[in-house]
């Protein structure tokens, strides 16, 4: 029942954010720090949403941090969703199995 919670939660939060700017303002926002806003604040609240739960969801801290940095890492050089999704569980499950 959490995982479901969570997953509605993350909907309704980044739909929310993204309805907001066409309910208040008719016209196109001009200002590019208000444009920035609207545009990154629903993967920041995805992300502090994801991140405490990839910290709790392995057996140890330290194959969590790997999993973190490799999921970072592919994400900037990448910027392909299931790749870094796929490498960060690789990484994390290479390292609970050759090195725990």
């Amino acid at each position: 029942m959490d995982l479901i919670s969570a997953v509605v939660l993350m909907a309704v939060v980044t739909y929310s954010m993204r309805a907001l700017p066409m309910l208040l303002f008719r016209k196109p926002v001009e200002n590019e720090r208000l444009q920035a806003f609207f545009t990154y604040i629903p993967y920041a609240v995805l992300a502090s949403m994801v991140v405490p739960g990839m910290f709790l969801a392995t057996s140890s801290i330290f194959s969590a941090v790997v999993g973190f940095a490799v999921a970072v890492i592919l994400a900037w050089r990448t910027e392909n969703l299931p790749l870094v999704v796929f490498g960060a569980g690789l990484a994390v499950w290479a390292w609970e199995f050759f090195l725990i």
